[in-house]
């Protein structure tokens, strides 16, 4: 990262990310509330590599302590009730396979879950797993933690003998996890186009195979979820 020229470090000069921690601590940080940290940054000319520099929040699975916090992520990532309802629908039918949290200091900031999705095909059903929701709080976004609950959720899927996951999500975000529409297009289900996705947890899982995606009641598609 570039440096302004202060604290005896020629302007232009590069330092190091515990350089830059060293100079915030210098600077009083520890007193100051987390939002205004990048602010502090930014008048010392490294505007933008804070949280490049700063540790990521931890994800776990949750706890029953965390239901409150989860709800009221999903009701202010997405503007209702709907995302924290299914949540506990889901939780409620034993249909979860993980849902895990983002968690700074006590707080929830992001979450994520994984329920059980069953693929019909003229073999037999296949366990596949459906990525929904998943929710991170308005001023905690575009800093990494949708990327972190993501790619660990994928890696407990695998963990816990998933092969496919299928998410309705941005085509312009989930592909960078592996998701493609184009796996998705011998899967039939309630969702046309580009954000009806696929993942392969298994290379090959969905070699060959087609069939129906059977959404479960707590998701509230009705009778007519899957396009037949």
């Amino acid at each position: 990262m570039q440096w302004s020229g202060r604290r005896g470090v020629p302007p232009g000069a590069s330092i190091t990310l515990p350089q830059a921690w060293a100079l915030a601590r210098e600077l009083d940080w520890l007193h100051m509330e987390r939002n205004d940290i990048p602010a502090l940054f930014a008048r010392v000319g490294l505007a933008g590599e804070f949280w490049a520099a700063a540790p990521p929040p931890m994800v776990r699975e949750e706890t029953p302590e965390d239901h409150d916090g989860i709800r009221r992520v999903n009701r202010l990532a997405f503007g209702g009730e709907g995302e924290a309802m299914l949540v506990d629908r889901l939780r409620a039918d034993g249909l979860v396979i993980t849902s895990l949290v983002a968690v700074e200091g006590a707080q929830v900031v992001g979450h994520i879950l994984f329920s059980e999705l069953p693929v019909e095909t003229e073999t037999g059903i296949l366990c596949a797993a459906a990525l929904a929701p998943m929710a991170v709080l308005p001023e905690w976004q575009k800093r990494g933690v949708g990327t972190a609950l993501v790619r660990r959720g994928l890696e407990v899927c695998r963990e816990r003998g998933k092969t496919v996951v299928i998410v309705l999500g941005r085509p312009g975000y989930y592909p960078r996890f592996g998701f493609s529409a184009e796996l998705a297009r011998s899967l039939r289900g309630p969702f046309p186009g580009d954000s009806w996705m696929a993942l392969e947890l298994t290379p090959g899982a969905l070699a060959g195979v087609s069939g129906t995606v059977r959404y479960p009641e707590a998701f509230g598609l009705g009778a007519a979820h899957a396009a037949e």
